[in-house]
């Protein structure tokens, strides 16, 4: 139950056909609730309408039966659509089956009025409604405009077909997450050009000479040149102007730089790259919108017990760092096992348009 600020209240799950629960689990698992759907607003005079629920069990989808307000009804005929398209969510399968092909109206049990809906198959091969009849009265009509849709190239209204994959530049390296390997082999490499160090480690069954050659061929690109831990993009709307840009983080190990690229019908443009960021494999990294602004900023926090920082584009270029002073201390990462101890995601949690930061820790906390 959800009170707004002007004293509405909004009921979800109150009944039972407005708990909509997961469809295709597996055995022992019926009765998962995966949807509390809206089952009556009230005001603060307690006056209320009531809506009614059927559920498709078969696809997880659920569709308006009824809405009731004191002896007057609005009733919705469903039909089995021919266009359904399965979809899926967090491994669930729901999809719209049904589509509404008539709407009645009553009153004190007396029909008011009664719509029937006709569809027709467009050319996107998707049901569209062509057609609306009420009882006495004459159908009203509806046509299209049909576009063509076709896929081009881009750059092809030009002549000049552009390679945007041979433009863009994903190499990403960040330094090797096991160090102490890396200071280990450095240590038996120093050792190996001094003969008094070699005698000395021989005198210990030690082959340095050995151990550095092995460990250079082995991992020396990694502790050098680093790991390359790539690609690492992102799609989201720099400018808000509607249309998604790319955001790539590229560069070599301790030099990463932030890129922008708009990608139109007729050009691929690069924006400069931001100034260098000292990026690790743990590297907490997202696009977010923190003041609601519609235009997305990058978060990042480079590595354990470092500060939050929020970056915003100044023409393309995220050169604008605002640290945020909250430090993140969850970035724990097991060389051993090869995994985060722990993980952080951003989201809008009270629906406020802007971001928040969830921190998740392997604790009971």
């Amino acid at each position: 139950k959800v009170t707004d600020k002007s004293g509405i209240i909004y009921y979800f799950g109150y009944t039972t056909d407005s708990k909509i629960e997961a469809p295709n689990l597996p055995a022992g698992k019926s009765g998962s609730v995966k949807i509390w759907a809206l089952n009556k607003v009230e005001d603060e005079n307690g006056n209320f309408y009531t809506i009614s629920y059927t559920e498709d069990t078969t696809s997880g989808f659920y569709y308006p039966k009824t809405i009731g307000y004191s002896d007057k009804t609005i009733e919705f005929t469903l039909s089995t659509r021919s266009d359904s398209n399965k979809e899926y969510e967090e491994s669930i399968q729901v999809g719209m089956d049904k589509i509404v092909t008539g709407i009645k109206i009553t009153s004190a049990g007396e029909t008011f009025q009664e719509y029937t809906l006709h569809y027709e198959i467009g050319n996107s091969k998707r049901s569209r409604l062509n057609k609306v009849s009420l009882t006495g009265y004459k159908d009203l009509s509806l046509d299209y405009s049909d576009s063509s849709n076709s896929l081009e190239q881009l750059g092809s209204a030009a002549g000049t077909p552009l390679n945007v994959s041979g433009s863009i530049h994903l190499d990403y390296r960040v330094p090797f997450y096991d160090q102490a390997k890396c200071d280990e082999i450095k240590l038996k490499c120093d050792c190996s050009a001094s003969a008094e160090c070699r005698a000395t480690a021989a005198g210990y069954n030690i082959d340095v000479q050995q151990d550095c050659a092995e460990g250079v061929a082995l991992m020396g690109d990694y502790c050098i040149l680093g790991m390359q831990s790539g690609p690492l993009l992102f799609t989201d709307d720099v400018d808000g102007d509607g249309k998604t840009d790319l955001i790539k983080i590229t560069g070599s190990k301790n030099d990463s730089h932030i890129y922008v690229t708009k990608i139109t019908e007729k050009e691929f443009q690069e924006y400069p790259g931001s100034p260098g960021w000292d990026l690790r494999i743990n590297s907490f990294i997202t696009t977010a919108d923190m003041d609601g602004d519609g235009q997305k900023e990058l978060w990042i926090a480079e590595d354990d017990n470092k500060t939050l920082k929020i970056i915003k584009p100044s023409n393309y270029v995220f050169n604008q760092v605002q640290d945020t002073g909250i430090v993140i201390d969850n970035l724990e990462y097991d060389p051993k096992d090869i995994k985060l101890i722990s993980n952080n995601f951003a989201v809008d949690m009270n629906a406020d348009g802007r971001t928040d930061l969830v921190m998740l820790y392997d604790s009971q906390s």
